[in-house]
């Protein structure tokens, strides 16, 4: 008889241990991820500190004086800076008739209006002296009415965050195309919202907007004096007026991009203005002109809009600076993509560890940023070296500038982290990815210049730095636009000279 016994019955159901393993499992997955979000969170607040304490620095006292050396170098009077802000300050102070006088002389329809938008007066400027456009929307306000409820839906939904900026402190401008009758295409008209100083009225300030086309085409004709002193000659450009026909001794560089060539306090401190002040003071004044077609928010397909607008103003040369307004349609290539891992990658951007520390590995490879680069911006630049060539106009690319990010201390990538988080475009990338994509642009434009035979100006080689350089990823404050200048006037000297002796 054998004295082995039979193998022991299972002691029981195994699946509610392996359950009690699983929510574990799943319990420390989320609190890990948890507490990442909440560190992301914690030090996104800090960097954000940081990055207004950089801020607060730029305006300290004695922190503008390289900008205020340029300004006075460059400038031949000094720009009309904020002349607008202080029109609009001053008119609560004023008596009735010096209202209906200012509203007259500036073209503009004034509404003050409750905290709540409720409109509780109107002055409208008289027939003759406003266009057109501006008195029938004064016209179509009402008091005891509420202001958004005057405005497109798209342009209605945003009036109460004005409300709150102006109420707060700020001085809010918007831009909104008010539908006209017809069916003729929408007015742009520039809104500006003014608190008085008790904070019980806000004033709000309608005017045409600089823009003829939302962020495609500048108004003819426009003076503004916000923030900057803007003037826009007959042809639509931010410069004094060309003159045509070209007189035949002189040398035309027409400068072609977004508002990283627009940009500047007047025209003279653009970057297009500083290198024609550079070449009069070098070759003497009046035998180079260098035309500012650059156009606030104008990405490579408008660009190809203003072609026959550019080639129009005679140049023997055209000068191309311009990427971050492409940003958004290249990088859409793949965040709207329906792909699966495309899908994945745009909503792991959600999650804000994700996007802190590991943005850049949510790129694709350089392939398939190559691609996006050559069937958006690169095919665009395609079309304008034909058409410069087919006129016998020469064309010259500039490399991209971006701040040297990685080589700056914790509070500097912070300032610069805080400026491309509150892009127009929003949270699409960090830092760091974005970096990627512009040394893979400047790297494409070298690689295109080489292909088709034309000079590549080395501006992101030569232009880098911090705030006391960049005011936010891509912009410059003036002692930036000077050096970028002054790169691109080394790069064309030669070729110019060797241009003026051709005509003589």
């Amino acid at each position: 008889m054998s004295d082995q016994r039979p193998n022991a019955a299972p002691s029981g159901n195994p699946w509610p241990r392996r359950l009690f393993i699983a929510l574990g499992i799943l319990f420390w997955v989320v609190a890990v991820a948890a507490g990442l979000e909440l560190f992301a969170a914690v030090r996104d607040q800090a960097n954000d500190r940081l990055a207004h304490q950089v801020e607060s620095g730029l305006y300290a006292d004695g922190a503008s004086g390289p900008d205020d050396a340029v300004v006075r170098d460059y400038a031949p009077e000094p720009p009309a800076v904020g002349k607008d802000f202080e029109a609009r300050r001053a008119f609560f102070s004023l008596n009735e008739p010096d209202r209906n006088a200012q509203a007259a002389r500036r073209g503009e329809v004034v509404a003050f209006c409750r905290p709540n938008g409720e409109i509780e007066q109107l002055w409208l400027p008289p027939d003759g002296t406003a266009a057109a456009e501006v008195i029938a929307f004064g016209r179509s306000l009402k008091t005891g009415a509420f202001l958004p409820g005057a405005l497109p839906a798209e342009s209605s939904a945003d009036v109460p965050y004005a409300f709150t900026e102006a109420l707060g402190g700020g001085r809010p401008l918007r831009e909104y195309p008010i539908a006209q009758p017809g069916g003729a295409a929408p007015y742009v008209m520039q809104f500006a919202w003014e608190a008085s100083p008790d904070r019980h009225t806000v004033a709000v300030f309608v005017r045409p907007s600089m823009w003829k086309r939302l962020w495609q085409e500048f108004r003819p004709g426009v003076r503004q004096s916000d923030a900057m002193d803007l003037r826009i000659n007959a042809r639509g450009f931010r410069d004094d007026e060309v003159i045509l026909p070209k007189p035949p001794h002189v040398y035309r560089i027409v400068c072609v991009g977004g508002s990283t060539t627009a940009e500047g306090l007047s025209g003279a401190l653009t970057y297009p203005g500083m290198v024609e002040t550079k070449f009069a003071r070098a070759l003497g004044p009046g035998r180079v002109d260098v035309v500012n077609a650059g156009i606030f928010a104008l990405a490579s397909q408008g660009e190809m809009d203003h072609l026959d607008d550019y080639l129009a103003l005679e140049p023997d040369l055209v000068v191309h600076y311009n990427f971050v307004n492409d940003v958004p349609a290249i990088s859409g290539r793949w965040l709207e993509s329906k792909a699966l891992l495309d899908r994945v990658r745009a909503g792991l951007l959600r999650v804000r560890f994700v996007y802190d520390f590991m943005n850049p590995l949510l790129l694709p490879n350089n392939a398939v940023i190559d691609r996006a680069l050559d069937e958006t911006i690169l095919a665009n630049l395609s079309r304008l070296a034909d058409a410069c060539r087919a006129k016998g106009v020469e064309l010259a690319l500039c490399t991209f500038a971006a701040p040297d990010y990685h080589g700056l201390d914790r509070a500097q990538r912070a300032f610069f982290d805080y400026r491309i988080n509150n892009m127009l475009w929003g949270r699409l990338m960090n830092m760091a990815s974005y970096l990627r994509l512009v040394e893979r642009y400047n790297a494409r434009v070298r690689a295109f210049g080489a292909e088709r035979g034309l000079r590549v100006i080395p501006v992101a080689e030569s232009l880098t730095g911090g705030s006391e350089c960049f005011t936010d990823i891509c912009h410059l404050r003036p002692r930036g636009i000077e050096h970028k200048a002054q790169i691109v006037f080394d790069a064309l000297r030669d070729t110019v000279e060797k241009g003026l002796e051709a005509k003589k």
